[in-house]
């Protein structure tokens, strides 16, 4: 699964999270690498920063409250999230998510869906683009501000090196109520059917037999 949301967070809300940054002490993202040690080279703050929290629960409630992630992810809990920061010639080599996360969002559990929203005018750096590895090819993704790139967290990716300027992200992990990417995307299909039997007739037939079929699949494939 690939999928964009344009925009995830607003402009404005954007401008208010990117004014408070810079004033906060920034932490090596190796830190955190786990096994991904040799492959990462940028900035984080995460949850552990007092200032950074209130902003990083603001990102979340946003995300988890946004209808087209409910539709794509089916959330459960954002299990991580924190801001990225990468300044010229920092990169983050290919490398696979964790598959159970420490904590750092609504508590530690899987992670099924990764996001990436970018706070920072992609024509402000050069470089930096996230790379993403799919059974189709690569697709590479460097967004506008306020839009987000969501991925299966199961897929191989990277962050290609800054060669200028500074790439600013906030990045998060959520578990789903439905744990197998390909029952996802097939609720993420439902989800398109039935939006596009209810512009045609809200209450007709094809709409109501469709939403009664994605719920009892919700409900046979849920955990």
């Amino acid at each position: 699964m690939f999928a964009k949301i344009a925009p995830l967070l607003s402009s404005a809300f954007v401008n208010k999270i990117v004014a408070q940054l810079g004033q906060f002490p920034w932490e090596d993202g190796a830190d955190t690498a786990g096994a991904a040690l040799t492959r990462k080279n940028n900035e984080q703050l995460t949850v552990a920063t007092a200032e950074a929290r209130p902003l990083l629960q603001q990102v979340a409630q946003a995300v988890l409250q946004h209808p087209e992630v409910r539709a794509i992810a089916e959330p459960k809990r954002m299990s991580r999230i924190l801001f990225g920061r990468y300044g010229q010639g920092m990169r983050y080599g290919s490398h696979n998510d964790a598959p159970i996360t420490s904590g750092g969002g609504q508590g530690p559990g899987r992670s099924d869906v990764s996001f990436t929203i970018f706070l920072g005018d992609p024509d402000s750096y050069q470089g930096g683009e996230l790379i993403v590895e799919t059974d189709f090819g690569e697709i590479a993704g460097k967004e506008s501000v306020g839009d987000a790139l969501f991925y299966d967290s199961g897929l191989m990716h990277r962050v290609e090196e800054v060669r200028s300027g500074t790439r600013l992200v906030a990045v998060g992990w959520i578990e789903s109520w439905i744990a197998d990417p390909q029952e996802r995307s097939t609720l993420r299909l439902l989800h398109e059917a039935v939006r596009d039997a209810a512009a045609r007739d809200p209450d007709g037939e094809e709409a109501v037999r469709l939403r009664r079929i994605r719920g009892n699949l919700i409900r046979r494939w849920a955990r």
